[in-house]
């Protein structure tokens, strides 16, 4: 797998009218991955986090990997968190 072509945002330096355009918006396709995988190891703390980002637009989704239901707004949003109903 290649380095990321495309910028995207890991600290929520992203603009309200990027996401908004997101083809997805407002129900992201969100993809999870090692950020070692798309970043030069040298640029960052620890190359096996993990972090998930819209596949169309890369802002990153609310919350932590970790989380069993987490947040399905894009990071740093203004309201209330929104979460997956349960099937």
């Amino acid at each position: 797998m290649g380095l990321a072509t495309k910028p995207f945002w890991l600290d929520g330096g992203y603009d309200v009218e990027s996401v908004e355009a997101c083809p997805y918006h407002p129900d992201h396709k969100w993809w999870e991955f090692r950020l070692g995988d798309v970043i030069y190891a040298q640029h960052l703390r620890d190359p096996n986090e993990r972090m998930v980002i819209c596949k169309a637009c890369y802002v990153p989704r609310c919350g932590h990997v970790t989380e069993p239901n987490p947040c399905v707004r894009p990071r740093h949003h203004i309201g209330p968190h929104e979460f997956r109903r349960p099937a």
